[in-house]
């Protein structure tokens, strides 16, 4: 029973100590990715009478850490300057090839006029 006790104890111990040293998930799935430059241009709302919309184009650049060549798939959040997500969109690159980086243009128009804000990648596949 002694043997039991301390076998189920280092085995725990084990555990909590690999833990740590486990990889996190960080949404990025063996890539690198950063948004080089980030643009809103708020429309003046002439003709729809909704208050506008906001136009925003992200230039951003994905490495990939894998051992083949990969299409990635970009996810990026816009938010207002409060903090508060406006919207999210995917952007896909074109081949990747191991270990080299490309960048990556993605426009899209926003339903909210906001006239500032920050784009940010949160995930890549």
């Amino acid at each position: 029973m002694f043997v039991i006790i301390i076998g189920g104890l280092v085995a725990f111990g084990l555990y909590v100590l690999t833990r740590g040293a486990l990889p996190k998930d960080d949404g990025m799935n063996g890539y690198e990715a950063s948004v080089i430059s980030c643009e809103f241009d708020h429309s003046d709302g002439t003709g729809g009478g909704d208050g506008g919309n906001t136009n925003v184009i992200v230039n951003y650049t994905v490495k990939n850490g894998h051992t083949d060549s990969r299409i990635a798939t970009v996810q990026i959040e816009y938010r207002d300057d409060a903090g508060h997500l406006v919207d999210q969109d995917w952007s896909q690159t074109r081949w990747i090839g191991a270990g080299d980086t490309v960048r990556g243009t993605e426009m899209t128009n926003l339903d909210v006029p906001i006239e500032t804000g920050t784009c940010r990648i949160v995930g890549v596949k």
